[in-house]
């Protein structure tokens, strides 16, 4: 008698002619990719050739290669995506390996992702392996862009800045500046309010200024180094930016007046000031 069409898939276990069925988890930060090793065997009495399916995340992309070498692990040289096993001698084990696309912006948790065989002899015979990926809470601040400029004693100089949470857990950023001259920045929001700190959400961002008062006085030449600090309240990730400012002279404007105004008579003493 002829067997009726059948597969077994599960996780790889390094024994031709068996798979596991012990789920496998695989931890991972956002934007990142994960391998899944697997083991497929025609349990039919004749060839067939296996489609290959996943269930993942939405957003999420799985991809099948043949792992040619048995070895469990993606090899550069295996990297051709695979729709389905191509053809499969009864009884023959074929070892795979899905890869998992974490996107940008997956938020931390267990996500469940399973892959299927299906026979194309009879659409009816397959089997599935569940498996799960574990995303990382994964902290990450982006302070920029680094500035320079020039300002004069007793002025002011504003400098632009954006904070994004590039994370995937919301946080208070508290922000803090240390300045080479010990000088006075404040920190002011999109509508130039003074701020102290700003809460984003993943992947948000913020516009932040930064204005700097020079003392009146501050030598021509002078060099004042500024440089910010976003710190997570709770994740305690943080980045800088720095702001790098050189004093210059100021424009020198004169007025000149006369007294007393107007057309006078010949011989009147004219007082002029500078």
């Amino acid at each position: 008698a002829v067997l009726a069409a059948g597969v077994d898939i599960g996780n790889y276990d390094g024994v031709n002619g068996t798979t596991s069925n012990v789920l496998v988890n695989q931890n991972t930060n956002p934007a990142t990719t994960v391998d899944f090793a697997l083991d497929a065997i025609n349990n039919g009495g004749s060839s067939d050739n296996f489609t290959l399916s996943s269930s993942v995340p939405a957003g999420w992309t799985a991809t099948f290669y043949i792992d040619a070498n048995g070895n469990g692990v993606l090899d550069p040289a295996e990297l051709t995506p695979a729709v389905s096993t191509g053809p499969v001698a009864a009884g023959v084990e074929v070892n795979l390996i899905a890869r998992v696309d974490v996107p940008v912006g997956s938020v931390p948790g267990v996500n469940g992702v399973s892959f299927t065989a299906t026979s194309s002899v009879n659409a009816t015979q397959s089997d599935t392996i569940a498996n799960t990926v574990t995303v990382n809470a994964f902290a990450s601040v982006d302070f920029f862009p680094d500035n320079a400029g020039n300002a004069t004693a007793g002025g002011t100089i504003t400098y632009a800045h954006t904070v994004t949470n590039n994370g995937n857990v919301g946080d208070t950023f508290d922000l803090t500046v240390a300045s080479s001259q010990g000088w006075t920045y404040v920190f002011l929001d999109a509508v130039n309010a003074p701020i102290s700190s700003v809460t984003l959400a993943p992947g948000a961002s913020a516009a932040v200024n930064v204005r700097l008062t020079v003392p009146a006085g501050a030598a021509i030449g002078t060099v004042e180094v500024g440089v910010m600090t976003a710190t997570g309240q709770v994740t305690l990730a943080s980045d800088i930016a720095t702001d790098v400012t050189t004093i210059t002279a100021g424009n020198l404007s004169l007025t000149k007046s006369v007294s007393p105004v107007g057309d006078q008579v010949p011989g009147t003493d004219l007082t002029y000031t500078v």
